[in-house]
């Protein structure tokens, strides 16, 4: 008989829900899993008893990961007492569907891990700025994004003035793009106004290839009529081992001026990584790395 009110819980139907559970908090697949530790046991189906213990376990489970997710247990069933009677929890399987379908959200973040740089070298044609994310497994990249994280590039730094040209590219840079942010299943772009020419904002770190691929790219439109054919590409990519994120950021001066100026001040850069919050889970993904690779104006 399925798990209904009026009849008894079977023990396929309690090992069911704790598979899901266990999918989502323990080591999981893909984009399931948190990585934790202490899943909910099963039962033996001819001669073991669900007890309130086992209950309650997998009760928890849910509450801290719907914690984790929206800050709220609201819709989450009440855990059993030991001694007590048991009753038909009619909101388990609602409750199961809601924290799969929340499973890649975190309410807040911790204490960002970041890497700057900036560089004051004139340009002409174009600068490119690379960060690489490294972690220490697949499974702890897995984890990190399953839990929420995220990792991005701004232009937190960037100074540009001394001519036209250079204001522009400041504003264009500053205003327009902003940053770049890389979740589990999706990216946005930061900064209003101008023409977004590409942004695949359905995809994110389970969609990366080791070819690196343009995820964004923004054109200085509308500007001076000199200078909108100047554009910004994101690209992202992953290593073979799924360990190692490549955001790529150039700039690019296609402008047909007939005056050549040069691109001045400072243009600066940061890479970012998303902490998830560790209150209701905990850390499984460990410490993530940033390097700046590519640092270059000409």
């Amino acid at each position: 008989m399925a798990y209904s009110s009026g009849g008894l819980i079977q023990a396929t139907d309690y090992n069911g829900f704790a598979s899901s559970v266990n999918t989502l908090w323990g080591t999981g697949s893909g984009n399931s899993g948190y990585g934790q530790s202490s899943t909910v046991p099963t039962v033996n189906a001819t001669t073991d008893t669900v007890t309130a213990t086992q209950w309650a376990t997998l009760i928890a489970r849910m509450q801290s990961m719907q914690q984790h997710q929206s800050n709220n247990t609201t819709g989450v069933p009440g855990q059993p007492t030991a001694g007590g009677v048991i009753t038909y929890l009619s909101t388990v399987s609602t409750c199961i569907s809601t924290i799969t379908t929340n499973r890649l959200s975190t309410y807040a973040y911790g204490t960002a891990i970041t890497t700057s740089n900036t560089n004051a070298t004139g340009w002409v044609t174009s600068a490119t700025k690379t960060y690489t994310f490294t972690f220490t497994s697949g499974d702890a990249a897995r984890y990190f994004f399953n839990c929420g994280g995220y990792v991005s590039i701004n232009t937190s730094g960037t100074s540009m003035s001394a001519n036209s040209k250079s204001t522009y590219w400041n504003s264009f840079l500053n205003s327009g793009f902003a940053y770049f942010a890389l979740f589990a299943n999706y990216c946005t772009r930061g900064g209003t106004g101008y023409t977004q020419n590409t942004l695949l904002g359905s995809q994110g770190f389970y969609n990366l290839t080791t070819t690196p691929t343009v995820y964004l790219q923004l054109t200085d439109s509308p500007s001076s009529a000199d200078y909108t054919s100047n554009y910004l590409q994101v690209l992202c990519s992953v290593n073979a081992g799924g360990t190692v994120v490549t955001i790529t950021l150039y700039a690019v001066d296609a402008a047909t001026d007939t005056f050549n100026d040069t691109v001045t001040g400072t243009f600066g850069t940061q890479g970012y990584i998303g902490v998830p919050e560790t209150t209701y889970i905990s850390n499984t993904w460990g410490t993530p790395s940033i390097s700046n690779t590519v640092n270059t104006q000409s």
